[in-house]
């Protein structure tokens, strides 16, 4: 509309004032009051009167000229309230939920664009309040959270500086930046302690055990005798082992037994040996009861000796002490051997009375050899065949030689025959005969030589078996000697350690008494750090989420959209939706009966009754399947069809089912109740086969089998399909099913023909054709009249064959 506009208009006033106005020329004006006043104007310019002060912004472009226009100035609150009444301000509503921050503002006036204007202006100047509003509280929260840093900075530095000066002593006095870190290296150093002790224990237990027997274990710690005691058992071991096969050979030949009087003698210097053995004991532990005047003098000696003199006077007892005790055991082994040793074989140590025996076995295995080969001479000769001059070859002393060459030529003169008389035969064999006897008792003599060599040799052997029996008893004296030194050393030095572990190993357990207080003073200290580090992490984060909110507050305050006045009134839509409704309705009707025309009505219980159509009754769609039990009025029904089949002659049943249930099975169980006996023959074979492993109809069409079988479960026999096949027609046509199905007949007493084709299909009215009696089932949304007509020829006009009806119930 074309209107005046003011802008900037001031009144405090709470009465309405009323003013004149009339324009001299386009831009100039006067403003008159009650009391007849006037004040000029221009348009843009502020006017102020005793009681108000505004601005005209502009005049209407059909402005009249010298007329009296009539002004009023409502008070503030007038126009609130005027201005509210036309306000609607309401949440937003997205999804039905109403929106909290979003806000729809609604304002009607006449003037619409004025009424948008209002509503923009009202939007911003919200925004600019909702600004400062927000400005000033959060430049008073931020001044708040600046001085709670400052204060938790200050605490939390004052803590900073007590656990740096803890961490600084702690690092001083134990070489440790804190106490987690003291008390794993402590933890490790008294597990290493505690470790090796138990391997001291071990090691002890060890050299206890090689003390008692020198045949159990080894030493397997890192001390300084440890690998010599492990050679000095294997020696000892390989020593033991030579010595008991000596003894076990020198036990053979009789060499180890001993008479009395020899036993009595190195019995005597055994005892002798132990007692000097044991003064020498009681010289080193420092007793006064002495018996041999050189150990009186060395203890008189030992008293009087310090120093360096004392230790070598103790160290000269101790090496004496080891030398008796290794003449003891040499004593103690000799005490039960035979014979002395040979003097010009005494003074030989181990490894030449070795060689000396490798040399003498060398020996005796050529004496045998020899003295074998004489007694095998001694029997040669006596033989007449014996060529007494290959004697030559192995005889070679000259009386041998002399002997040999005699007997030999008086085997040459005898072998001439032709030469001598027989005197001279006879007497030159006579000879002969002297010549070998004399051979055989040269050859004789001479094995008796060797036999006596042989014996010789025997001996000096066994002599030098005794030898190495005392060399080797004597090394396993010394060894064991040593052993013994080396275990007592090994045994003292472990002990030492020991002492010196555990000692080690009480610090550390008076040092780890002090870990819980410095624990727990570290964990408080640590844990009243973290605290002030999370807290000004907390408040820093609390600034900038207040400073990002600030700035998300004024995005979040901003207008969505600007209010923008309608072009023109919108006209009411209810006449159209009314109109709109109707067509729709009414075209819908027409498509469904349309439909309906072409395609059949559907059909109900009570038309096909009012048809007079043979009706059984109604049939509810869960009469379904082998294992339902039927009640009620399924029941009844079952009734009638049973009492229908009794009034009828023949005995081939079509069940066409069409769309409805399988009731096949609560029939059948119904009717063998009352003492009927039935066959359902399964003709379903567009159906989905789920047992592929069962033969039927389908494999008796194609000549696999010879005969359909006939399943019979729960007292119901049942003749499967055999399969899907689109072929079912042509199976019910055939001559083989037709044989089949009047040999059925005969067997029982009714055959079910069961189908589950449409009820307008081929296949279906090919069964009808086959059956005596048929039982259809009409669904009624999906079955016609017209479907329906074929049944009522067949039954009624064709063969005048028994027909019923059961509709299945929506």
């Amino acid at each position: 509309p074309d209107w005046f506009s003011f802008e900037d208009i001031l009144y405090e006033g709470e009465k309405e004032l009323f003013y004149g106005l009339k324009f001299e020329d386009p831009t100039h004006f006067f403003i008159f009051d009650r009391k007849g006043e006037s004040i000029s104007g221009q348009i843009g310019e502020r006017v102020i009167t005793h009681e108000a002060s505004f601005v005209i912004a502009a005049a209407p472009q059909k402005l009249k000229i010298g007329k009296r226009y009539s002004l009023q100035l409502s008070p503030l609150a007038v126009t609130y309230k005027e201005v509210l009444r036309h306000l609607k301000i309401a949440n937003l509503k997205i999804n039905g939920k109403k929106q909290p921050a979003l806000f729809s503002l609604h304002f009607q006036m006449p003037e619409r664009a004025l009424s948008s204007q209002f509503l923009n202006a009202l939007m911003a100047e919200y925004r600019a309040f909702l600004k400062s509003d927000y400005d000033q509280v959060v430049k008073d929260q931020l001044v708040y959270l600046e001085q709670k840093q400052e204060e938790i900075c200050a605490n939390l530095s004052d803590v900073f500086d007590q656990y740096t000066h803890y961490l600084q002593q702690h690092l001083t006095s134990e070489g440790a930046l804190g106490i987690g870190e003291q008390i794993s290296s402590l933890t490790k150093s008294y597990r290493e302690v505690a470790r090796r002790i138990d391997e001291i224990d071990l090691e002890l237990r060890r050299v206890q055990c090689i003390a008692r027997d020198d045949e159990v274990g080894f030493i397997t710690g890192n001390f300084p005798f440890a690998e010599g005691i492990q050679q000095v058992i294997l020696s000892l071991r390989n020593l033991k082992e030579q010595r008991d096969l000596v003894e076990l050979s020198l036990q053979e030949k009789g060499f180890l037994s001993c008479d009395a009087k020899d036993y009595e003698i190195k019995k005597k210097e055994l005892e002798t040996i132990r007692n000097r053995r044991n003064e020498a004991r009681c010289v080193l532990n420092g007793q006064s009861s002495f018996f041999d005047s050189s150990l009186k003098e060395w203890a008189s000696r030992l008293e009087e000796a310090t120093g360096v003199e004392k230790e070598d006077l103790l160290s000269h007892i101790e090496n004496q002490f080891r030398l008796l005790s290794m003449q003891e055991e040499i004593a103690q082994e000799q005490l039960f051997t035979a014979k002395e040793i040979p003097s010009e074989f005494q003074g030989l140590h181990l490894d030449s009375a070795r060689s000396l025996l490798v040399e003498y076995h060398g020996k005796l295995d050529q004496a045998t050899a020899q003295l074998h080969h004489f007694h095998q001479l001694i029997d040669a000769i006596s033989q007449d065949e014996f060529a007494i001059s290959s004697l030559n070859a192995a005889l070679t002393d000259p009386l041998s030689c002399k002997l040999i060459e005699q007997a030999s030529s008086l085997v040459i003169h005898l072998k001439d025959e032709e030469h001598y008389s027989t005197r001279e035969k006879e007497r030159w064999q006579e000879e002969l005969f002297l010549q070998k006897k004399i051979l055989k008792e040269h050859v004789e003599q001479l094995c008796q030589v060797e036999s006596l060599r042989v014996d010789l040799i025997y001996e000096k052997m066994t002599a030098l078996q005794q030898i190495i029996f005392r060399c080797l008893n004597g090394q396993i004296s010394v060894l064991h000697e040593q052993m013994s030194g080396w275990l007592q050393e090994t045994q003292e030095g472990l002990t030492r350690e020991k002492k010196l572990l555990e000692g080690k190993l009480t610090e550390l357990k008076d040092a780890f008494d002090h870990f819980p207080e410095e624990w727990r003073m570290e964990k408080w200290m640590s844990f009243k750090t973290d605290l002030g580090m999370k807290t000004i992490g907390s408040v820093v984060d609390l600034v900038e989420s207040k400073t990002i909110g600030r700035h998300l507050h004024h995005i979040d305050s901003k207008e969505i959209d600007f209010a923008i006045p309608p072009l023109h009134p919108r006209k009411s839509l209810l006449f159209s939706i009314l109109l709109g409704s109707f067509l729709l309705g009414f075209g819908s009707l027409c498509k469904l009966f349309i439909s309906a025309l072409l395609n059949g009505f559907p059909i109900s219980f009570a038309q096909l009754e009012a048809m007079r159509y043979p009706l059984l009754g109604e049939l509810s769609r869960f009469c379904d399947g082998r294992a339902l039990e039927v009640k009620g009025k399924d029941l009844d029904l079952l009734r009638k069809i049973a009492l229908s089949l009794r009034d009828t002659k023949g005995k081939i049943v079509g069940l066409i089912l069409g769309q409805g249930p399988d009731y096949s099975y609560a029939l059948i169980k119904n009717l063998r109740s009352q003492g009927l006996f039935a066959l359902i023959v399964r003709c379903d074979f567009s159906a989905p086969f789920q047992n592929e492993e069962e033969k039927g109809l389908l494999q008796f069409w194609q000549k696999e089998i010879a005969s359909p079988p006939i399943v019979e479960k729960d007292g119901i026999a049942v003749v499967s399909s055999g399969g899907f096949t689109p072929y079912g027609t042509e199976i019910l046509q055939s001559k083989c099913f037709q044989e089949k199905l009047n040999e059925w007949a005969q067997n029982y007493e009714r055959v079910f023909l069961l189908l589950r084709t449409p009820l307008d299909s081929t296949m279906s009215h090919v069964g009808l054709s086959l059956s005596d009696l048929a039982i259809v089932s009409v669904v009624s949304e999906s079955n016609t009249v017209e479907q329906l007509t074929p049944y009522m020829q067949w039954a009624y006009h064709e063969n005048k064959q028994p027909l019923h009806f059961v509709v299945v119930a929506p």
